[in-house]
């Protein structure tokens, strides 16, 4: 007799998938996804690539083309899926681009424009109407949004807790869009996405729950946007 999901204490994800992933270039690259495809099945790469963002589809073709062949020279087994930026300029076209690629293309990323690593490129005016037209747009095409949320000009242990309002409007606004707000925080962010309905969600990172802010800070190799909390 099959268990009950409710009456299962442990289980085991043999083969899991990652969905916030920095797959670099070059060595670092052929690095990276070596150790990825380790372990997990499926790995969704962030747009933020250094001097060359991953926002249209001439940008999405070079950098899918790039890993791929790394992928394949390499001999490795996971898939690979992306993500496209969302910038002031983009357009109509950026979003139909999901109609072709769903197999590989999950998702609009937004990072308001300094706040976290290789943010130049990002958003700078949230709330323009063009982006309004875009947002629309999404839900139609039922394309999800995923929100690095921080506010640009907080101190690290502020940023997030002051965007929040930004999570708020934007559901009030187009309700039916599909929101991520990746890796919270905070407790106030886990507590906002508990109060929102199913199409608004988050994710968290495992050094949020382990590390404080001063181990994050004395040791670069722990610290990385948003920075660990050690209280709310």
């Amino acid at each position: 007799m099959q268990q009950r999901i409710s009456e299962v204490s442990n289980f085991t994800i043999r083969r899991p998938d990652n969905w916030h992933c920095h797959f670099r270039r070059g060595a670092m690259a052929e690095v990276t996804l070596r150790e990825l495809s380790r372990y997990y099945g499926r790995v969704l790469g962030m747009p933020n690539i250094k001097d060359h963002p991953i926002a249209k589809k001439e940008d999405l073709l070079w950098y899918k083309g790039e890993m791929d062949a790394l992928r394949e020279r390499l001999g490795l087994k996971c898939q690979l899926c992306y993500m496209l930026m969302l910038q002031d300029q983009t357009t109509f076209q950026e979003v139909e681009l999901f109609r072709n690629f769903r197999d590989c293309l999950l998702g609009l990323k937004c990072y308001f424009r300094g706040t976290t690593t290789n943010s130049g490129d990002g958003v700078s005016n949230f709330w323009k109407r063009h982006l309004g037209i875009i947002f629309r747009s999404m839900q139609d095409y039922n394309v999800p949004l995923s929100i690095h949320l921080e506010e640009p000009g907080y101190p690290d242990e502020e940023a997030e807790i002051e965007a929040l309002y930004r999570l708020e409007k934007l559901h009030r606004h187009y309700p039916r869009l599909k929101i991520v707000m990746e890796h919270i925080s905070t407790r106030a962010g886990i507590e906002l996405v508990k109060q929102m309905p199913e199409n608004v969600v988050g994710t968290l990172a495992i050094q949020h729950a382990l590390l404080t802010t001063e181990e994050a800070r004395s040791n670069p190799h722990l610290l990385c946007k948003p920075i660990a909390k050690t209280l709310d």
